[in-house]
């Protein structure tokens, strides 16, 4: 099978991703998503279970990538053995992501920010 028809087969299962329903959403999760925010951490997670070993998750700015992500990895978390999740930014972002993580999730496990 050549590269163009496995990328066009991965396409096309991440457009049949759905939203994630309320009881697949995170304990810890404190806040409401909006639908574009829950099929961003469906999306992530169909990738976590697949054999690709990454993906760059990115849009427009204000839209919760944030939220999405550590979603993302509360789930993965439980389901993966041997999760480990990163995420890269600025020095000048780095108080905004532990203050997205502290406002929107509760009892999140430990994180580390490296300056």
């Amino acid at each position: 099978m050549s590269n163009s028809h496995q990328l066009t087969i991965l396409e096309n299962a991440l457009q049949a991703v759905l939203p994630l329903t309320d009881k697949e959403l995170p304990q810890s999760l404190s806040t409401e998503l909006l639908n574009h925010q829950r099929v961003g951490p469906a999306k992530l997670n169909f990738l976590c279970r697949s054999k690709l070993k990454g993906a760059i998750f990115c849009d427009e700015m204000g839209l919760g990538k944030t939220i999405q992500f550590i979603t993302a990895c509360e789930i993965s978390k439980d389901e993966i053995p041997g999760f480990c999740d990163l995420i890269v930014t600025s020095k000048t972002l780095i108080n905004n992501v532990a203050c997205d993580i502290r406002e929107h999730f509760r009892n999140v496990s430990k994180a580390s920010l490296m300056k």
